[in-house]
């Protein structure tokens, strides 16, 4: 029905204006709106005339293609939502998801790499002196010493690099636009601006010519100027793991972020300058990086200790 697109664009633009969701949310949501509609379709009712049973029903066929527990839990959220946003603009006058159920979800811990596996894909990254091999290299120093989300990594513009405002002299740092909006700074280390100078040097060659301020420039493929791609970055990422002799499958962008914040922690950082540097709103999100060292310190004492082996009396 198009009232029911207009509740559903409507919702959309309200999460983009008043709670400044990412793109790659705002994709999610369409998504998840989308199989709303298909299932009023499937019920022949409108989704105004949906309740709470009929709710039920549309989480238990969701259940049903086998999705993550995760990805389950992100739909009946957007579900919950949309009805709220229903509720405060009285387009409905109850709301069927107030009572639904969000499955907790179990907190998986953060994979890091190893420090060798990191020194690995930053010599065979450094190996590679051709343009694409320099952006390459600049890319993962960019990841590795900022910790930023790679969706952060490829909207940086070239404005975004900037002379530090501290005392140190010759650092910069980095302006980085994270999730909901909010801005953060983290300072560049000399072997990262090192790196970062080499690439600017060749960066133009991606850009074809063209008015391009992305820090990663790229060409669509109706000729418009871009930034670089999500996926081009995790090809680049996983080439470079080949040619590191690295296991591929655990080599990603995220993987490099939970890296660079069990780094710096296992050498003495302070939590809550980690939390800043990775743009956590929650200190809580950053906690849980602890419970990994807690687990390796755990693990080296009961495999590597003198007494670990020796039989109880």
């Amino acid at each position: 029905m198009k009232s029911d697109l207009r509740y559903i664009e409507n919702f959309l633009e309200m999460m983009v204006a008043e709670r400044s969701i990412a793109k790659n949310t705002l994709a999610s949501y369409k998504h998840d709106m989308q199989d709303l509609l298909s299932f009023c379709q499937f019920c022949g009712k409108s989704v105004i005339a949906l309740d709470y049973h009929d709710l039920i029903a549309f989480i238990s066929k969701l259940a049903q293609k086998q999705l993550s527990s995760k990805s389950l839990a992100r739909k009946i959220s957007a579900v919950r939502q949309l009805y709220g946003f229903l509720a405060s603009e009285s387009i409905i006058k109850d709301n069927p998801a107030l009572n639904l159920e969000i499955p907790k979800q179990p907190r998986s811990l953060p994979k890091p790499l190893h420090l060798e596996q990191l020194n690995k894909l930053l010599d065979a990254a450094s190996a590679n002196k051709t343009p694409e091999g320099l952006r390459d290299l600049a890319m993962l120093e960019m990841l590795y010493s900022t910790g930023m989300r790679i969706s952060e990594l490829i909207s940086l513009k070239l404005s975004s690099i900037q002379k530090n405002s501290a005392k140190s002299e010759g650092l910069l740092a980095v302006m980085i636009k994270g999730k909901g909006g909010k801005e953060r700074m983290v300072v560049i280390n000399p072997q990262t601006i090192a790196v970062l100078n080499s690439y600017l040097k060749v960066r133009e060659i991606f850009t074809r010519g063209l008015e391009n301020d992305f820090l990663f420039p790229s060409v669509t493929q109706k000729g418009q100027p871009a930034s670089i791609t999500r996926q081009r970055c995790f090809q680049a990422l996983k080439q470079l793991a080949i040619n590191a002799g690295v296991d591929q499958d655990i080599v990603s962008p995220h993987k490099i972020r939970h890296s660079f914040a069990s780094h710096l922690l296992a050498n003495g950082a302070n939590l809550r300058i980690v939390q800043e540097f990775l743009g956590h709103s929650d200190i809580s999100s950053t906690q849980i990086y602890t419970q990994v060292l807690t687990e390796n310190a755990t693990k080296l004492v009961l495999e590597h200790h003198p007494l670990a082996n020796k039989k109880a009396i």
